[in-house]
């Protein structure tokens, strides 16, 4: 296995895990997930570049964080069904019983309570894996960028530092 593929998948799990934890923050919750996306892509590049003592172009740090922050998706979506499960997040049935205290369903006939029951119930895992994935990618894209940019291990004299340039 490549050492890209090795930084990238260790981003994506280790951060994938913490995801959800620090989703369960009152309040901050969102904004710390948030940054545990852009985490996984900074801690990516970081992980690559000390390890190869290299320095990546701004173009591959966004393509490793993209990867890392894929990954981290699906084992956060993983994870939190496991939390949902042993009841420390709330599920989908949970989330209908708040619309109902919080009066959503007060004007709303039977039926159509119903319908928005069965469609919150029935997506809600699928939407959150969705959400997971593209926004986990495109926030750690973002991370990759700014730990390209942070770490620079290489000297600038091979082949592997963007500083690098052929002359003709």
């Amino acid at each position: 296995m490549s050492t890209k593929l090795q930084s990238i998948l260790l981003g994506g799990v280790v951060l994938g895990i913490a995801i959800p934890l620090v989703s369960i923050v009152p309040v901050l919750g969102a904004c710390l997930c948030c940054l545990a996306f852009i985490g996984a892509g900074v801690f990516t590049t970081y992980h690559y570049t000390d390890t190869n003592k290299v320095t990546i172009s701004g173009g591959e740090g966004a393509g490793m964080g993209a990867g890392a922050g894929a990954i981290a998706g699906l084992v956060a979506t993983f994870v939190t069904l496991l939390l949902m499960g042993f009841g420390i997040v709330p599920d989908a049935s949970e989330l209908v019983r708040e619309m109902e205290r919080g009066g959503v369903f007060d004007q709303m006939d039977p039926d159509m309570e119903d319908q928005v029951t069965s469609l919150v119930e029935g997506f809600f895992v699928p939407l959150q894996a969705t959400f997971n994935v593209i926004g986990g990618a495109l926030l750690s894209l973002i991370g990759g960028i700014i730990g390209a940019s942070l770490f620079k291990k290489g000297n600038g004299d091979g082949p592997e530092s963007p500083d690098y340039e052929v002359l003709n």
